[in-house]
């Protein structure tokens, strides 16, 4: 995230930054693919919120990127997702809405597939719920996982048939 601190310690909200690499170890900065909102108090992107953790994900049947991210205020108690999509994973993106899934406070996110997990309940449990076919809202289903177990940062991988 492309980010200036501001006076009253949290960060504003500048856009969100691309970057490319062919080896992951040499990287190019492709610039802003998602701005932020100067003059719009009440916008989701406005500069005094928060905009944290922001994924991106291919969707094979619509053909476009669609960023998935923690959007919150500035005292943290909106605690909603929010979406964008794009032709090009270098955008501009073309912000959707947030919202708070299966009305649950939403922080720390991860996607994986058509999958979206993120914390809840003061990072005591984690979601997870299937994405709908075009990536652009949850479906209905969700389940708790690691209930009273304090999880943050979280990611997922599958290593032989296991998911971790």
């Amino acid at each position: 995230m492309h980010a200036q601190e501001a006076q009253h310690g949290q960060v504003d909200i500048v856009g969100v930054s691309c970057y490319s690499s062919n080896d992951l170890l040499s990287w190019r900065n492709e610039g802003v693919v998602l701005h932020g909102e100067e003059n719009n108090l009440s916008h989701d992107l406005h500069k005094s919120n928060v905009l944290e953790r922001p994924k991106v994900v291919y969707n094979n049947r619509t053909g476009k990127y669609v960023m998935w991210m923690h959007i919150d205020d500035a005292n943290y108690t909106k605690s909603s997702i929010s979406v964008a999509t794009s032709d090009s994973p270098m955008g501009p993106f073309t912000y959707l809405y947030s919202k708070r899934p299966h009305n649950y406070e939403r922080r720390d996110m991860t996607i994986f597939k058509a999958y979206l997990i993120y914390s809840s309940k003061g990072n005591n449990e984690l979601h997870i719920v299937q994405l709908t076919d075009d990536y652009l809202d949850m479906t209905d289903g969700m389940r708790r996982i690691l209930v009273a177990r304090y999880r943050e940062a979280l990611a997922l991988f599958k290593f032989r048939d296991i998911y971790y």
